[in-house]
């Protein structure tokens, strides 16, 4: 995923939708009581619907252990429009006093944090995700929402590293975690580790075309033609397998103009 490259995140802060940009987006929405889902709308070719539960459940100890942010942070408009940073507001607020109700919400701890990274105050949103971290250790989203933070605003490679894998950890089969922790070592320059993160990916996730296609890709752009073709053939195998004749097509293009 390109940094240049813009998202857009939709929050849930409390019932409604309020649309944002950023860095690699996810769509946190009520599904039940007490869980939510994001749902990955484009991310380099994954399927659009790609989702992760996410689960307002907290470890008791950390929970109780754990100094909750200050829910007055305040909100600056930075260049957002007047009318969408008024719905914000709104929504931030309508956050907060369910968050004064019943702290564990994890779903809109989350928001906040979000709602801070798209009017650029990068360190309250830090604030917020790494609070849900501590004490849900196991959230998906707020993990990944770190990672993205530190990795495309924060430029901090080495911490986006970290939370990309916890993320894997967490659940190895979400590939994009993989593909993202990739681009994080790859920045840091530790090209073997970041080849072995997407060959762990294609180990865990063997139906998946993203990973090998990266693959063939690094090895592409390395010259190391006799390992990218190995990766190609291995690509158009999942794509083909898969029912995706166009990428297999593509795929066969590509390893024949090596």
């Amino acid at each position: 995923m390109s940094s240049g490259k813009k998202k857009v995140i939709a929050l849930t802060l409390a019932a409604a939708l309020i649309l944002i940009g950023g860095g690699a987006y996810y769509l946190l929405g009520k599904k039940e009581p007490g869980t939510s889902s994001v749902e990955v709308t484009e991310v380099n070719g994954l399927p659009e619907g790609a989702s992760v539960e996410v689960v307002d459940s907290v470890n008791e100890k950390l929970f109780n252990e754990t100094p909750r942010p200050a829910l007055e942070r305040p909100l600056p408009q930075g260049t957002i429009p007047s009318d969408v940073y008024a719905l914000m507001v709104k929504h931030r607020a309508e956050a907060v006093a369910m968050l004064k109700e019943n702290p564990a919400l994890m779903t809109q701890w989350i928001g906040l944090g979000a709602a801070h990274k798209q009017v650029g105050d990068y360190e309250g949103a830090r604030i917020y995700l790494t609070y849900v971290v501590t004490v849900n250790p196991n959230n998906l989203a707020a993990i990944l929402n770190l990672g993205n933070l530190y990795a495309y605003y924060l430029k901090n490679q080495v911490n986006a590293e970290t939370y990309f894998g916890k993320a894997i950890a967490v659940d190895p089969s979400y590939v994009p975690a993989y593909l993202e922790l990739y681009q994080a070592q790859k920045g840091q320059g530790k090209t073997d580790a970041a080849v072995v993160t997407l060959q762990r990916g294609i180990a865990k996730n063997p139906a998946d075309t993203d990973l090998p296609v990266a693959l063939a890709h690094h090895y592409r752009d390395a010259h190391d033609i006799p390992k990218a073709k190995e990766a190609y053939a291995v690509a158009i195998a999942a794509a083909t397998k898969a029912g995706n004749t166009s990428l297999a097509a593509s795929l066969t293009s590509e390893k024949e103009a090596l």
